[in-house]
Parts: structure tokens; C-alpha cells; sequence
């Protein structure tokens, strides 16, 4: 309980007597950690009654005007995901997740290499994992559909450099950086996407895991997260296309395969065509149209797949030519709502 996928349950910070609970971002390490001064896992997220908070831990070496060497710890705030006690009144984790879509963080400053900025970078270019996620998904890149979010940063990187080498030491992982940083000065920035997938891996341990059920605070935040129709818009649409990558690997035995459909894949897919229905995807899907397409888009992506696992009703026996009538049936009784 004390792992999830991307987090796990710092033990050596939290306090749980206290209600404090920390809570490391794994996917994110610095394996220079003891030659640099910094923790092993610097990405790291509290929870409280308030918000949720992203931080990132790092140090700061200069030498002060008397000449001493100083060596400071900072800790600074990624992302808030405030929880309003009245969401009808104030409604600001709508607003976080909006504008986390096109975050550019971290940025690369000219005078010294932002040191997440170099790590994020070293993490992704060293990147082999096709386990699926949700940041995996390539509905949540912005780029090319066929990408997932960290593919689509290791395409752009080697864009940008010279004689790309994925296995590059860290003299040349340095070369490429420079040149990186130079080429994203006035064009679209590498890391506007680095939110985002913190958002969807936190989503997934949230949904998948049950890390973060060791916090004082868990019952709370699951409340207030859930009465947020954007979050849990988000959260249905995540679980029923992470659901729906995942059914191939289902092992083909009949049994399986109708445990999986009827426990797991049909009850996300009814969620997230609740989630469309809702009357007020009309103004949540359409702001910055980033998360969302337009409820319209969203119900036929359901339904586009012929020979998707939607179209077969609990069972493989199904042929082509039924699963078109019953793709077609269901889309028309679903898409009714949009004419009432």
C-alpha cells in the first residue's frame, strides 16, 4: 500500500500521527543524488485538507559577498490542486487542470542549467518503458495522435540535435541540451507537458493504486475531488481508454475476458459516456479544448472503432457484421441526448 506506479509513501518525512504525509514521485530519480546533495527522488507531493501540492526539492550552491560557500536547500512549488470547501462558490482546481495542459515547466535558463530541467531531460532520454498508463495514452498528447507524451518529447529532441545518440554520456547529454535550448528559445517550448503527465500519473495511482489511502487525509480528498465535475470528467475518460488499450493484452480464455469487460471495462466506458452526457460538458469540454474535444467528438470517438472492444457485448463470438449493427444501435441511442 505504501507504492503506487509513480508514488509511494515517504516514511522518513511523514508524519502520519500528525496527519502529514509526503509522498515521493518515482518515475523522476536522480541517481547523482549523493555526488549532487539532493534527494534520490526531488519531485515530491503533499496532501492536505486544503490541496493537493507538487514540490520539487533541489540546492543551490553559490558563494556569498564575505566569499563563503553556500549550499542551500529550496523547496519550490510545482502545481496546487486546491480542494474548495464550496465548489459552486470557487472553483480553482477547474482552473489548475485547465491551464496545466500547456505549462511550460520546467524552463531552461541561459545562465545556469535549471537542474530539473537537465534531469527531466536525462530521464526522458533514457525512457524504455511501454507498460501502459494513463500518461501513456496517446489521446493526451497534443502532437502527433500516435505518440505518447514522452515519445513525442524524444521525437522533438531529436529534431532539434545533432547525431541523436539515445544512449549518450552525460558530456554529450550537456551538447544536446545547449542545443535544445537554443532552438526552444522562440519556438514551443519541450517541457509544456511535463504537468500534464504529473496530473495522469498521480490520476492513475489515485484510480489504480491505493497509495495514497495512507493519508489522514484520503477520504477527504476523494470527496471533493469527485464533486468536481471536471476532475472526475478527467478521471472517467483516463480509466475508460487506459481500459481500452489494456483488453488486447486480457488473456483470450472466454472467462477472462468476460470478467474483464463486464467489471471493469463496460462499467468505465458507461462512466465516461455519463461524463459526455452531463450537460455540462458543453462549457467544460470546450475550455481551451485541450483535455477535451467537444462532447459531440468525444461520444463518436466511443464508438469509432468497428472492431473495437466496445462493439462486441461481453463476448468474442460476436462477427463484423454485428458488432457494425450494434455500434451503430448504441451510438444512436446514445447521441439522442444531444437533440432533447
Amino acid at each position: 500500500m505504501n507504492y503506487g506506479r509513480f508514488f509511494r509513501l515517504n516514511n522518513t518525512k511523514s508524519d502520519l500521527s500528525r496527519a502529514i504525509a509526503f509522498y515521493d514521485y518515482i518515475w523522476l530519480q536522480d541517481k547523482d543524488c549523493v555526488k549532487n546533495g539532493t534527494p534520490e527522488y526531488p519531485v515530491y507531493l503533499t496532501v492536505s485538507h486544503d490541496s493537493i501540492d507538487f514540490h520539487v526539492h533541489y540546492h543551490n550552491d553559490y558563494t556569498d559577498n564575505e566569499g563563503n560557500h553556500i549550499h542551500k536547500h529550496l523547496h519550490n512549488a510545482i502545481l496546487t490542486l486546491p480542494l474548495s470547501a464550496n465548489i459552486e462558490i470557487k472553483d480553482g482546481l477547474t482552473e489548475a487542470l485547465v491551464e496545466s495542459w500547456n505549462t511550460n515547466f520546467p524552463e531552461y535558463d541561459d545562465e545556469q542549467c535549471n537542474y530539473l530541467f537537465e534531469l527531466l531531460f536525462k530521464t526522458i532520454l533514457k525512457y524504455d518503458d511501454n507498460s501502459h498508463n494513463y500518461s501513456n495514452l496517446v489521446i493526451f498528447c497534443d502532437e502527433n495522435k500516435n505518440d505518447s507524451i514522452v515519445d513525442s518529447v524524444i521525437n522533438r529532441i531529436k529534431s532539434l540535435v545533432d547525431a541523436f545518440d539515445k544512449n549518450a554520456n552525460e558530456d554529450k547529454i550537456k551538447v544536446y541540451i545547449k542545443q535544445v535550448a537554443t532552438s526552444i528559445k522562440d519556438k514551443k517550448p519541450l517541457f509544456q507537458c511535463f504537468i500534464r503527465k504529473l496530473i495522469l500519473d498521480f490520476l492513475f495511482d489515485l484510480e489504480q493504486t491505493k497509495v495514497f489511502q495512507t493519508s489522514p487525509h484520503y477520504e477527504h480528498i476523494s470527496i471533493k475531488l469527485k464533486e468536481n465535475y471536471f476532475f472526475n470528467a478527467l478521471a472517467n475518460k483516463a480509466k475508460y481508454y487506459y481500459y481500452r488499450k489494456i483488453e488486447p493484452s486480457i488473456k483470450p480464455s472466454q472467462k477472462n475476458k468476460s470478467f474483464f469487460l463486464e467489471n471493469y471495462f463496460l462499467p468505465a466506458e458507461e462512466q465516461w459516456i455519463k461524463s459526455i452526457m452531463d450537460p455540462r460538458s458543453d462549457h467544460n469540454f470546450t475550455l481551451e479544448k485541450e483535455w477535451f474535444d467537444n462532447p459531440e467528438e468525444e461520444m463518436v470517438k466511443v464508438y469509432a472503432d468497428i472492431n473495437g472492444v466496445t462493439l462486441c457485448d461481453k463476448t468474442d463470438k460476436t462477427d463484423k457484421t454485428t458488432q457494425r449493427k450494434v455500434s451503430i444501435e448504441r451510438f444512436i441511442d446514445k447521441i439522442k441526448w444531444k437533440k432533447k
